[in-house]
């Protein structure tokens, strides 16, 4: 048996991927690629969770690239 109980529901949610943000974590920081060249780092303060992804509440924005890893490590 599967069973998802859904206890917060958001639409148009920024989401990052789960494992960038360590678990219980209010806030992380992310490589987001450079407007022209390279890349910086980002704070990006979080809010809801689930088993995959992580909301972002600020630090960034639509449209910005941040450089993931292949999965957990």
């Amino acid at each position: 048996v599967d069973v998802q109980i859904v206890s917060a529901f958001k639409e148009r949610a920024l989401l990052i991927p789960a494992y960038l943000a360590p678990v219980g974590s209010k806030q992380a920081r992310v490589r987001v690629l450079g407007t022209f060249i390279g890349s910086e780092e980002r704070v990006v303060h979080l809010g809801l969770r689930d088993d995959s992804n992580v909301e972002v509440l600020s630090g960034l924005e639509p449209g910005d690239r941040v450089l993931i890893r292949n999965g957990p490590r």
